[in-house]
């Protein structure tokens, strides 16, 4: 499980992360690692959740995903794994395709992956950090063009 705030003016990721998100950036993806033990055991630790923060870059990405994805089996019983995710989504940035199309094709490798027969929970989010624009930002452009 993954929790946190994306955005505001002031452009930044919070995260605390029961779990491995991967975010890209510049092509490349990045492993921030998980900031808390996984839901329900949580209590086995007196640390509190470490909360991961970060500056957001226009196109940054953000794959929020269950141990489901990773865990998953081949009908040999080769898992999908870290390493496998880290190279599609390396793959995805670099060929510059769209979000949508990132998670259509993750949902298609993770489903081929395990013979078409899902064995746990494969929900995945992927967010892309779009800054907002300020509602009178052309007008800065019309008064440095002066009169």
């Amino acid at each position: 499980m993954i929790s946190g705030c994306v955005g505001g003016y002031a452009h930044r990721r919070t995260l605390t992360a029961a779990g491995l998100p991967v975010a890209g950036r510049g092509g490349k993806a990045i492993m921030p690692g998980p900031t808390a033990l996984p839901l329900g055991i949580g209590h086995l630790s007196s640390r509190r959740p470490d909360v991961h923060e970060e500056d957001l870059h226009a196109g940054d990405r953000i794959l929020a995903y269950p141990d489901g994805i990773t865990d998953s089996r081949s009908p040999d019983g080769q898992r999908f794994g870290v390493d496998r995710l880290v190279d599609f989504v390396n793959r995805a940035l670099n060929d510059q395709l769209p979000t949508p199309e990132t998670m259509r094709r993750l949902v298609r490798a993770v489903m081929a992956h395990q013979g078409y027969e899902l064995q746990d929970d494969a929900t995945a989010m992927f967010l892309q950090w779009r800054p907002p624009r300020s509602p009178l930002a052309h007008l800065s452009a019309l008064a440095a063009a002066g009169p």
